[in-house]
């Protein structure tokens, strides 16, 4: 509301330079903060505390909707690259963790494995350093808060408390080598943390929650130009008119080939508008006709 209230005040005398700044404040601490999964991409569920760096780690399907969604528009405004990488990992991360084979989305990612909240996301100073060898895992502790001590009952959350320049000022290395090596301890550390014992996964399927991501990816193929954004909402679009249909009704719920209760007000608003968008990221005129039946 407030990204549209800036975008109407263009038009204006006096643009409401506030709306934009308050929007950006948000999506940059969000998205340098311990509720963004720094290494997956992603967004946990809610923070329990006031620096938004102790999050709920579960990850729900409509959060991943909804803010991809925001980071997208934010970019068209603002142009910032940042903006355009958060809004692409994190529809990245949908596909990897929650698309089911079948093509529909499911619907959350747990918090707790081996009976302890977070353990599957969090770091200790050690671990980083086994992982990355003692020079690369300074300069990423330094980047993404990796301590002894830890920023969380003895254990680390990764996130952001500095800019990219600062850190690399501090250490004598240009930004783009910085870049460079963060990016690389990120993908050896995700590998790391592949061998963990993963969080529980919610795989029942609903019509509501897969029209707010069909609709997101959609916009993210129109918005970032990768095909496979556009790919992943027509295999998802699919699955729901194919599989979620019984005596000619959209239905709420599917899992493990039954789905069931009739469709609610939402799961059609959301069906209808991920249909649209489908339909004006490909042409193909089926995707109107499907949002027509609904």
């Amino acid at each position: 509301l407030m990204l549209r209230a800036y975008h109407h005040s263009l038009s204006q005398d006096k643009p409401n330079a506030k709306m934009r700044e308050l929007v950006e404040l948000t999506l940059d601490k969000m998205a340098y903060g311990g509720i963004y999964d720094q290494l997956a991409g992603g967004f946990a569920r809610y923070s329990t505390d006031t620096d938004w760096l102790v999050p709920h780690f579960e990850k729900m399907l409509y959060d991943q909707a909804l803010v991809s969604d925001i980071y997208l528009k934010a970019y068209q405004l603002s142009g910032k690259p940042l903006y355009a990488r958060i809004a692409r990992e994190t529809l990245d991360y949908v596909i990897a963790d929650l698309q089911s084979p079948e093509g529909g989305y499911y619907s959350s990612r747990d918090a707790d494995s081996e009976g302890e909240e977070g353990r599957f996301y969090v770091w200790t100073k050690q671990e980083v350093d086994q992982v990355l060898g003692e020079s690369d895992s300074k300069l990423f502790c330094d980047y993404y808060d990796v301590s002894e001590s830890g920023n969380w009952e003895g254990h680390s959350i990764l996130n952001v408390p500095r800019p990219a320049d600062v850190v690399a000022k501090l250490h004598g290395i240009p930004v783009d080598e910085l870049d460079s090596r963060l990016s690389a301890g990120r993908k050896k550390l995700l590998e790391a943390r592949a061998l963990r014992v993963a969080p529980h996964l919610d795989d029942k399927i609903l019509a509501s929650w897969n029209g707010l991501m069909i609709a997101s990816m959609a916009r993210g193929y129109r918005i970032l130009g990768d095909e496979k954004y556009r790919d992943s909402a027509s295999r998802a679009a699919d699955f729901v008119v194919t599989s979620m249909i019984k005596n000619g009704r959209l239905q709420r719920s599917y899992r493990k080939g039954k789905c069931h209760t009739p469709a609610y007000l939402d799961d059609h608003a959301f069906m209808i508008d991920a249909l649209l968008n489908l339909y004006e990221s490909t042409f193909d005129a089926k995707w109107l006709d499907h949002a027509t039946q609904f």
